[in-house]
């Protein structure tokens, strides 16, 4: 799936639980929804190790 500018991502979890957060199919970590004057964004919660290992080649 590629997001985009404008597009609509549905969530399967309620507020307050962690997301996982996806790159190319691999995890890079958890996040968490949280919503600043009417904008919805991620805040990144946990950073898998693996994730910051494979970033350093």
């Amino acid at each position: 799936m590629t997001a985009g500018e404008g597009s609509i991502i549905e969530l399967d979890k309620l507020n307050g639980e962690p997301l996982d957060v996806k790159v190319n199919g691999s995890l890079m970590g958890h996040a968490e929804v949280v919503v600043v004057n009417d904008k919805y964004g991620l805040r990144l919660i946990d950073v898998v190790e693996s994730a910051l290992t494979s970033m350093g080649k």
